[in-house]
């Protein structure tokens, strides 16, 4: 679909996209774009805290497995974009979220999600952006970085995907982190979400492909698997 097509299919959309970028230029000529960057993750995470404190709350079974101060990444498998977010929950520190190329460049998405610290997945295997993202804030900032595939029902893509993220972790080299939530999407007002954190994986800067590979089956078994003790206890 062309750029044209689809602003005059999206005109709302398309005049939000123009506006925030225009927004997000000018803060960067007055050097304020990440001062302003930063306030906006702040207010992200001071909105979800009160959600927490006030109208939902949460239990988070090895929160002791997020490390205070050395980076990660984050990862889990979600139904929807929005269960991306619950990540937030884990820790005060600053997550970067990695979205699907396709969500993250549709009109008006770009912008907000720039503003918060996100990032796009990869395009193709020449296009380095998403790597040189995460080396910088794993490396540099020592952020947390969130690699959570949305699942569309293929085991073999989640393999692929994971096998991908083992990738990314070897090639820095950091630590993976899984973790599982309650969909945000099912949650009814006055129960609690409930989340669960697997102890981190270790990833061996030299690990092979085929090593790559059984990782993530065993990364996808301990994730599936911490989802599987959720809805026992959730039905116990």
């Amino acid at each position: 679909m062309s750029e044209e097509h689809e602003e005059k299919g999206n005109p709302v959309m398309s005049f939000l996209d123009k506006t925030l970028k225009g927004v997000r230029k000018f803060l960067e000529e007055k050097n304020l774009l990440n001062f302003t960057d930063e306030l906006t993750y702040l207010g992200l995470r001071k909105m979800i805290d009160f959600l927490k404190n006030t109208f939902i709350p949460m239990e988070i079974e090895g929160k002791e497995f997020i490390p205070d101060f050395q980076p990660a990444i984050i990862t889990s498998i979600v139904q929807e974009p929005i269960d991306l977010l619950l990540a937030t929950s884990l820790t005060p520190r600053k997550i970067h979220f990695m979205f699907p190329a396709k969500l993250y460049e549709s009109p008006g998405m770009k912008p907000i999600l720039d503003s918060i610290g996100a990032f796009r997945s990869t395009k193709s295997k020449d296009d380095m952006e998403p790597i040189q993202n995460v080396i910088k804030f794993i490396n540099e900032d020592q952020d947390f970085v969130a690699m959570i595939p949305i699942d569309d029902g293929s085991r073999e893509k989640l393999v692929k995907q994971f096998a991908g993220i083992i990738k990314f972790a070897a090639g820095i080299p950091t630590h993976i982190i899984p973790y599982v939530g309650d969909s945000i999407r099912e949650y009814t007002l006055g129960n609690t979400i409930r989340m669960k954190v697997a102890e981190p994986i270790k990833v061996d800067k030299k690990i092979s492909r085929d090593d790559r590979y059984m990782l993530a089956e065993r990364i996808i078994d301990i994730i599936l698997g911490m989802k599987e003790d959720l809805e026992t206890k959730e039905t116990s």
